[in-house]
């Protein structure tokens, strides 16, 4: 892999839907974080526009779906505000980085 990523965002689907676009993510990639219910980024050497193409026909009439190309390895940064996810996946895939840009010093509520 290229080490390039896309974020792919969906809105509308049904279960079905997500489980073929899941699918469809594994057989074309080795890496990817999918976490949130209708968000996925992508390892890919596929520019955004082809993830689109090849999404498109499941997400079908009446779902709506989005693919950004993201930014170089030395131009990304991230922050996270969770419970349940601690940011592994994102430095060791994502951005290389031992620690997010901020570390998040709110307690939790």
């Amino acid at each position: 892999m290229s080490n390039k990523y896309v974020l792919i965002l969906v809105d509308g689907l049904n279960n079905i839907q997500r489980n073929q676009i899941q699918a469809e993510i594994t057989r074309q990639s080795k890496n990817w974080w999918h976490e949130f219910l209708d968000v996925w980024i992508v390892e890919t050497d596929e520019p955004a526009v082809g993830w689109r193409d090849r999404l498109r026909v499941i997400v079908g009439i009446g779902g709506e779906l989005v693919v950004i190309g993201l930014p170089g390895v030395g131009e990304r940064t991230w922050a996270m505000k969770s419970e349940s996810h601690n940011g592994v996946w994102f430095r060791k895939h994502f951005t290389n980085k031992r620690k997010p840009e901020q570390p998040d010093d709110e307690p939790p509520f």
